[in-house]
Formats: C-alpha cells, structure tokens, sequence
C-alpha cells in the first residue's frame, strides 16, 4: 500500500503507518500485551513482539488477503 493508505487504515485501527522500505508501507499496531500485529496489502500477520519481528522470526498467525 503507499502512505496515505496506511495513515488511512491506521487511522482506522489505532495503529501507525510505517515505511518498511523500498517504498512499501505498512501499518503496525502493537498491542496492550507486547505483541505486534503487521497489515501490508498482502498480509496480516502477528508476532509475539516487535522484537520478534525484527529479527525476522516467523509470525505467530498469518494470513494471506490476495489470491
């Protein structure tokens, strides 16, 4: 999705629009109990932490939005 996309959806879900580089943005809502949750126009997924995140571990639940 591009910027005002994202500022758009996260406006909507409590989240923050975020540049996760070469141009893609995403939104990113990080949750009362540590864990994360990414939308990209592709995906939506969860991590147990931000952490976890960025060292690139495997999202605890994922779920594909293209066919």
């Amino acid at each position: 999705m591009n910027e005002e996309q994202a500022k758009m959806v996260a406006g909507i879900l409590g989240g923050e629009a975020y540049n996760s580089g070469g141009g893609c943005w995403v939104v990113r809502i990080f949750r009362s109990n540590g864990s994360m949750v990414l939308i990209s126009k592709d995906v939506v997924a969860s991590w147990d932490s931000q952490e976890d995140y960025e060292q690139q571990a495997s999202p605890i639940a994922e779920v594909d939005l293209y066919v």
